[in-house]
């Protein structure tokens, strides 16, 4: 049997991959429909589909998050906390 030589793991990034990591832009979406009726619904859903897909797709983005507003109004601050 042949001698194995043992390669120890760097645990650092290399300066180019630390370049592309650290460029990353973080970016998140808001996506809002002022009622619950089920085109507001499905309106919803498209936007919170659309960005994620946008998002994801830009290789000098990372998806921070989707915040959202589904079926409140703007109009009144009844139903708003903050």
């Amino acid at each position: 049997m042949k001698d194995v030589e043992v390669i120890k793991a760097r645990n650092t990034l290399s300066p180019r991959a630390r370049t592309n990591f650290e460029k990353r832009l973080r970016v998140a979406a808001y996506c809002r429909v002022s009622t619950d009726t089920e085109d507001q619904l499905n309106s919803y859903k498209s936007q919170v589909k659309y960005y994620t897909e946008l998002i994801k797709s830009k290789p000098e983005w990372s998806l921070a998050g989707i915040y959202a507003d589904e079926a409140i109004t703007g109009t009144q601050v009844k139903k708003r906390e903050d």
